[in-house]
């Protein structure tokens, strides 16, 4: 896991590059349907079966293949790959 103020003005820009890429293939596939959202009509967005960490604690990154880890923050659960996400 990394400290937000470690970010170079180069990972800045390639967040702010990358959002509407991110936010564009969710709206495509109608959301995440992570809990209990579901579109109006019931059915599931699929953009969820595309997350690369998100609810996947203890399997395998599908990009390394480190083992993803689980750490509670606030209260809530946050997910990292360690090799990835250093």
């Amino acid at each position: 896991m990394r400290a937000l103020r470690s970010l170079s003005r180069e990972d800045w820009k390639n967040i702010y590059k990358n959002i509407p890429r991110v936010l564009n293939g969710a709206i495509k596939a109608g959301g995440s349907s992570v809990g209990d959202f579901f579109q109006v009509d019931g059915s599931e967005g699929k953009y969820g079966r595309l997350h690369m960490v998100y609810g996947r604690g203890g399997e395998q990154c599908r990009k390394c293949g480190n083992i993803i880890k689980s750490v509670k923050l606030g209260g809530r659960t946050g997910s990292y790959c360690p090799g990835c996400q250093q």
